[in-house]
């Protein structure tokens, strides 16, 4: 399945993102190495794995997902297959649902890339104009699993650069209703953060410390984990987003070093 793409292509993206069932993962990965891909072992996450063709290095590597996720798990992969859709022009390949692909985008742009791209606006915009969405679904989806004020926040986030640059709103006024009926607690919040960006001015980025801290409620409230083992996910998850970026800042040092040397 074709986790970013919603159906249709150019595919903005540096890599295809494709999500297989776990029972697969050494079948896939046997499949790839015959085909003269190779593993970027350095790239390698949890439940992921990129692969480059040696052979032709211009063709965009294949990010491998056996589970949808971005240091912890927001959207359940058996609800992904049991809704999935086929593509005609896009192979016979499998794509998320309508549904599904805006929970993909609003999670993907709130926790890993902590902005909003135009691509992510029409992808969503696309949606709402040629779907009958299912927001009983997406709502208790994010729920679910914990993610539903992120949820709400997001889907905020993208409607207000709608509105900044279309001059209306993009939701329904249901769903806008349903976002302050669902989240009592964190609405003020919610308008506090949403203000400064109230002026004119589409809030393309999200401040990571936003997404920092209701990353870390996603995880306190993971009812499947004991406490302590909540706080050791914290922990790992904290080192790694150190540790890239320390080895972010030491290549961005070191390419500047790399330029001075001409001035």
């Amino acid at each position: 399945m074709l986790i970013k793409s919603d159906g249709s292509f150019p595919y903005e993206s540096d890599n295809l993102d494709i999500l297989i069932r776990p029972s697969m993962l050494g079948k896939v990965l046997t499949l790839l190495r015959k085909a003269g891909y190779s593993e970027l072992p350095q790239a390698r996450e949890r439940n992921k794995y990129l692969f480059r063709d040696t052979h032709t290095p211009e063709v965009l590597p294949l990010h491998i997902h056996t589970q949808v996720e971005w240091e912890e798990r927001f959207l359940d992969s058996a609800y992904l297959w049991q809704r999935s859709e086929t593509a005609c022009n896009n192979g016979g390949f499998s794509v998320p649902s309508p549904e599904d692909c805006v929970l993909i985008t609003l999670a993907h742009l709130f926790f890993e890339n902590h902005e909003i791209k135009l691509a992510d606006l029409l992808k969503i915009t696309s949606k709402l104009r040629n779907c009958n969405l299912n927001w009983d679904y997406m709502f208790g989806h994010a729920k679910r699993l914990h993610w539903d004020d992120a949820f709400c926040l997001a889907i905020s986030l993208v409607n207000l650069v709608h509105k900044d640059l279309c001059g209306k709103d993009m939701l329904p006024e249901k769903v806008l209703s349903k976002i302050g009926d669902t989240n009592p607690r964190y609405f003020t919040l919610f308008q506090r953060i949403l203000k400064p960006f109230s002026s004119g001015c589409a809030p393309i980025n999200i401040p990571y410390n936003i997404s920092a801290l209701f990353f870390l409620l996603r995880v306190l409230r993971e009812s499947d984990l004991p406490l302590v083992k909540r706080f050791k996910h914290i922990d790992r998850v904290a080192s790694n987003v150190l540790r890239e970026r320390i080895v972010a800042r030491t290549l961005r040092s070191k390419k500047l070093g790399f330029f001075g040397a001409f001035e």
